[in-house]
């Protein structure tokens, strides 16, 4: 297993100081997903662009 580790100085640059730690993990992690699902659609549309144009 790996960590990845922030201090809080750094994280509370991007979040209000009010913020948990909490709160910023859950944060990161549905930025990540949402960046994850978008890039898994571009690269879908891609790979249907490229069968279309192979037929």
């Amino acid at each position: 297993m790996s960590w990845v580790i922030f201090k809080n100085s750094q994280m509370h640059k991007y979040f209000p100081r009010y913020y948990s730690t909490e709160q910023m993990k859950t944060e990161i992690i549905e930025l990540l997903e949402k960046d994850y699902k978008l890039k898994q659609r571009q690269i879908k549309k891609e790979q249907n662009k490229e069968e279309k144009n192979h037929v």
